[in-house]
């Protein structure tokens, strides 16, 4: 075998003593003969922790660029109509920033669309989204760049229950926070590879042996 440890012990003469002895020790380790206390330790784990710094702080440049391409969603249109008293569909489920379409035309009642407090409100909440008064024809667009859920009514016919709600989401964000675990995790395991085949090609480091007796 190349690699092999063993002890050497050199005495000029039969007559030498066991202190003698002792400091003529030395190892042979890798075919390399060393004195005693003549040792020079290499440090290749401060190489692996330097390589583990620099891959992990690419990979936390890189993440949140990555998961905000993925996320982009594109806004949507979606159309709302009447069906006798009732708004059709009454209640929707969309993405921040897609519009809502409501529009019929000669119908046989006269209705509009106006933003309510909450779903019982039988009312106009006088500060949102309105389409103007009733009316047999209407073609009206709302554009919801908030997230919430919002409540609408037929005015003239909210007693009746023609009412509806729009619950407005944002997916982006829900997105890059699934997203961005994922590609910071695989960062991480590179890195751990990295530094066991650092560990592994790093030479062994001497031993020092002090043998007192």
């Amino acid at each position: 075998m190349s690699h092999c440890l063993s002890s050497t012990l050199r005495c000029p003469d039969e007559n030498c003593t066991a202190e003698d002895v002792r400091e003529k020790i030395t190892i042979t380790l890798a075919q390399r003969v060393i004195p005693r206390g003549d040792v020079k330790m290499k440090k290749p784990i401060l190489t692996a922790l330097a390589l583990c710094a620099l891959l992990l702080t690419v990979a936390s440049l890189a993440t949140p660029a990555t998961a905000q391409e993925e996320g982009t969603t594109q806004p949507t249109t979606h159309e709302v109509t009447v069906t006798g008293t009732e708004f059709t569909p009454s209640d929707l489920s969309i993405n921040k920033g897609d519009t809502v379409y409501f529009h019929w035309s000669d119908t046989n009642m006269a209705h509009n669309v106006a933003q309510s407090s909450s779903a019982d409100s039988n009312e106009y909440d006088g500060q949102g989204w309105r389409s103007g008064e009733a009316s047999t024809t209407v073609d009206f667009n709302v554009t919801f760049d908030n997230v919430g859920t919002f409540f609408y009514i037929c005015e003239p016919h909210a007693a009746a229950g023609m009412k509806g709600s729009i619950k407005v989401s944002d997916p982006d964000a829900s997105t890059s926070a699934e997203s961005t675990p994922g590609f910071t995790f695989l960062p991480v395991i590179a890195a751990a590879l990295a530094a066991g085949i650092v560990a592994s090609r790093a030479p062994i480091a001497p031993i020092k042996i002090d043998n007192e007796g």
